[in-house]
C-alpha cells in the first residue's frame, strides 16, 4: 500500500498537466513488481527497496509514456526524434512550458495530418546544432475568429517562417503569419482556422520540439461579439507600439485583417451597449482606446480593414 501511496503523490507532485492514459496504473505496477522480483533475487537490503521503486517508477513512467500503444501509435508518423517531457491536455485554455533559451532559431515547423487531427511540429536549433530543449513557449486559443498564437522566448530567427506558406495545405489551417513584437529576443506568430478546434501540446527533448495537435470540434456559438479594436496598421513599429500602451489589459491580441494590415483588439462583448460603455471607461486610463472603433464579426469572420 505504501507503494501505491508514493506512485499517486508522484503522479500529483510532477505530472498534474499530463494527459495520463487510463492504463498508465497497470504499466506502473507491472514495473514495480518487476523492480521487486529483480530486488529480491539480487538480495538487497530491504530498507533501499523503497528508495529504488520509486526511482524505478520515475524511469518507467517516462518509458512507458513513449512506449504504450496508445500513446506511440497517436505519435506514430509524426516527425519526432526526442524525449518526451510533457503532454498538456486537449482543451481551450492557455498551455506554457519549455526551457528559457537564449539566441535560439525557431528553425522549422510542418504539418502532419492523421487521424483526422492535424500535427504542427517545431523544430529549435542554435548555432545550426538542435537545441536540447523547446524555448519557453505560451499558446493561447481564441474566439472571433478561431485563433492560436504563439509567444515563443529566447530566440533571436526564425527561419520557420518560410515554411508558413505549406502550412495552409491543411483542411484547418486557414491563414498563418508572424506578428509584430518590440521584444527582439521573442517571436510570436498566429494560426487562424476556419473551424472551431481544441488543441493539445507534447513537448519534447534532446532535441527540443513541440507538437501541437489540433482538433476539430462542433460550433457552438452563433451569435455575433462587438469588438473594441484599434484602426488597421502596417506590419511594423507603429502596431508594436499601439499595443505597449495597452499592454496591462490582459484580453488584448493582435489580428490581421482582411487587406493583410494588424490591428489591436482590446475586448470583445455580446451587445453593443455594453461595448460602448467598456471603450468610454478605458479611454480615460487609455487615450489610445478613444481612437478604436467597435467592429461587430460572426465566429469566422475575419476583422475589416479600418
Amino acid at each position: 500500500m505504501k507503494i501505491k501511496r508514493k506512485l499517486q503523490k508522484f503522479k500529483e507532485d510532477y505530472y498534474n498537466s499530463i494527459d495520463i492514459p487510463e492504463e498508465i496504473d497497470d504499466y506502473l505496477m507491472k514495473g514495480v513488481e518487476k523492480g521487486m522480483h529483480e530486488k529480491a533475487r539480487k538480495n538487497h537490503k530491504i530498507k533501499k527497496i523503497g528508495i529504488s521503486v520509486a526511482a524505478s517508477v520515475m524511469l518507467l513512467f517516462t518509458v512507458s509514456i513513449n512506449t504504450m500503444p496508445t500513446f506511440a501509435n497517436a505519435m506514430h508518423d509524426i516527425p519526432v526524434a526526442g524525449q518526451l517531457v510533457r503532454v498538456l491536455h486537449f482543451s481551450e485554455e492557455p498551455q506554457e512550458g519549455g526551457k528559457i533559451t537564449d539566441g535560439s532559431d525557431v528553425e522549422f515547423i510542418s504539418l502532419v495530418e492523421k487521424d483526422d487531427k492535424e500535427h504542427i511540429v517545431i523544430n529549435f536549433s542554435q548555432d545550426l546544432k538542435e537545441e536540447e530543449f523547446a524555448s519557453h513557449y505560451e499558446i493561447d486559443h481564441s474566439e472571433y475568429p478561431h485563433t492560436l498564437d504563439f509567444k515563443i522566448s529566447g530566440v533571436r530567427e526564425f527561419s520557420a517562417e518560410d515554411e508558413f506558406e505549406k502550412m495552409k495545405d491543411g483542411n484547418m489551417i486557414k491563414d498563418i503569419y508572424r506578428q509584430m513584437t518590440l521584444d527582439d529576443s521573442m517571436v510570436r506568430f498566429s494560426i487562424t482556422m476556419d473551424k472551431p478546434f481544441s488543441y493539445q501540446v507534447t513537448e519534447y527533448k534532446e532535441p527540443g520540439q513541440l507538437v501541437v495537435t489540433l482538433e476539430e470540434k462542433q460550433e457552438s456559438k452563433e451569435d455575433a461579439i462587438y469588438s473594441i479594436r484599434s484602426e488597421s496598421y502596417p506590419h511594423g513599429e507603429k502596431i508594436g507600439i499601439v499595443e505597449e500602451q495597452i499592454f496591462s489589459l490582459d484580453n488584448r491580441r493582435m489580428l490581421k485583417d482582411e487587406d493583410g494590415e494588424f490591428l489591436i483588439e482590446v475586448d470583445q462583448f455580446n451587445s453593443k451597449e455594453k461595448a460602448e460603455e467598456k471603450k468610454n471607461s478605458l479611454t480615460e486610463e487609455y487615450p489610445v482606446v478613444s481612437d478604436f472603433v467597435i467592429e461587430k464579426r460572426g465566429t469566422s469572420d475575419i476583422p475589416k480593414n479600418y
